[in-house]
């Protein structure tokens, strides 16, 4: 199902792009690889928000230890 959004964006994004700059093929590609990559991004953010979020339910013990894990894992994500 992902698969099937990921290229209904990319048909968009393109679509798009062919609408604004009929005559540059790269122009295109780059748009549809910016895209894909900000729309990762932006998930990623959400899941750290969605994962803080549940972290401030927990005990001042339990919050250190995902919060530590939390910024091994955007690290991980970073690079």
């Amino acid at each position: 199902m992902q698969a099937i959004d990921r290229h209904e964006e990319a048909v968009t994004t393109l679509n798009a792009a062919k609408f604004l700059n009929p005559s540059e093929p790269l122009s295109r590609l780059y748009l549809i690889k910016s895209y894909v990559v900000l729309k990762e991004k932006e998930k990623i953010k959400t899941e750290f928000t969605e994962l803080e979020q549940l972290i401030q339910g927990f005990e001042q013990k339990e919050k250190m230890v995902w919060r530590e894990e939390l910024e091994k894992y955007r690290v991980v994500v970073a690079t």
